[in-house]
């Protein structure tokens, strides 16, 4: 596995990419956060292996690259909305299957979403 060089401020870019999408969180938000990006790639992952594809297929179906596809599977990024709709329709399955109960990891109160 090739690690990026830690920048300026002694942080690789990925915990760069955790920082910006976590900035403003509590800490007991950013673990339940987390747990819902690692739920969300362990779906991908258990609908890729249901058809047994490898990322490189799965990535050339979505019309991704293998290292999205990879970072979406280890909750290394959070994908955006293009992204899992492009994921979904490359699996054949509703963004629902990948995203059913996700809300519920990241609020403790559902109400947080109204």
């Amino acid at each position: 596995m090739i690690r990026t060089a830690p920048a300026r401020g002694g942080r690789s870019a990925r915990d760069r990419l955790h920082l910006v999408a976590l900035r403003g969180r509590r800490p007991s938000d950013t673990a339940r956060f987390r747990k819902a990006l690692r739920t969300l790639g362990e779906r991908v992952v258990e609908q890729r292996k249901a058809r047994g594809w490898t990322q490189d297929q799965l990535a050339e179906e979505a019309e991704l690259s293998s290292v999205t596809i990879g970072n979406v599977e280890r909750a290394e990024m959070c994908c955006s909305l293009e992204t899992l709709f492009q994921i979904a329709a490359a699996l054949g399955v509703p963004t629902t299957i990948l995203l059913e109960g996700l809300d519920s990891l990241v609020s403790k109160n559902r109400s947080d979403f109204l």
